[in-house]
């Protein structure tokens, strides 16, 4: 069980990040079930559940989408995902200003 192994570490006033020690545990598919057991493969399993998880804003039945990348699961909801969204397209600008400022300043140098 997780719930003794999280670590708090203030991000923000009004933003904790948790860091939770899981397991990678063998799993099977529900299909499975009914096959011969010699015929079966094992599947790995992540399994999270908690009042974490409503409390980091993944409610009951909200669609997730999960980015897979080497070693790394990212988690995240549409709202989510629309706000990173965001960031990052104010993150372009921000740099495209900066190189328009720039750019005018060693033109009149």
């Amino acid at each position: 069980m997780t719930t003794n192994n999280h670590t708090p570490t203030t991000r923000s006033t009004k933003t904790k990040i948790h860091q939770r020690q899981l397991k990678v545990r063998e799993g099977l598919h529900a299909y499975q079930l009914n096959q011969n057991p010699s015929q079966r493969t094992d599947v790995a399993e992540i399994q999270l559940k908690g009042h974490w998880l409503i409390e980091a804003g993944f409610a009951i039945d909200a669609p997730v989408t999960v980015r897979v990348m080497e070693g790394c699961l990212v988690l995240t909801t549409p709202q989510q995902a629309a706000m990173s969204t965001q960031f990052n397209q104010l993150k372009q600008r921000e740099q495209q200003v900066i190189t328009e400022v720039m750019d005018g300043f060693l033109v009149k140098s």
